[in-house]
């Protein structure tokens, strides 16, 4: 996944990147690279 254009927030745990583009939210797995969650606020 392309993430040039979202913003880091937090990392839960060891390996689970939160990123945010407006007002969506991606997990993304920091080892393996695959999206676990996705989500709106």
């Amino acid at each position: 996944m392309d993430l040039t254009d979202w913003t880091y927030v937090l990392t839960f745990g060891h390996s689970l990147d939160i990123y945010a583009y407006g007002s969506l939210r991606v997990g993304i797995d920091r080892n393996t690279g695959e999206k676990i969650i996705s989500y709106v606020v």
